[in-house]
C-alpha cells in the first residue's frame, strides 16, 4: 500500500507524504498531507480489490477478506 496519492480539494493541490498502514484498520489508507506549511491527516477506505497489508487478502467494502 505504499503509494503516492494526489488529492484535489478546493483548487489547492495536496500531495500525500508517508502513506501508513494500521493493523487495526487494514483497509483504510492513512495519509499525511501537507499544503504550504500546514500538515493534516486524511483517512480513506481502500477501493474494493486493493490488497490488504498481509498481501494475501483483498479489501471488500472496507473489510479484509480471503
Amino acid at each position: 500500500l505504499m503509494a503516492m496519492v494526489i488529492f484535489m480539494m478546493y483548487s489547492v493541490r495536496l500531495t500525500t507524504k508517508n502513506l501508513t498502514e494500521d493493523v487495526n484498520e487494514p483497509c483504510v489508507l492513512h495519509c499525511n498531507a501537507e499544503t504550504y506549511s500546514y500538515v493534516f491527516n486524511i483517512k480513506h477506505t481502500a477501493v474494493d480489490g486493493m490488497k490488504c497489508m498481509d498481501k494475501n487478502n483483498l479489501c471488500i467494502n472496507g473489510v479484509c477478506k480471503v
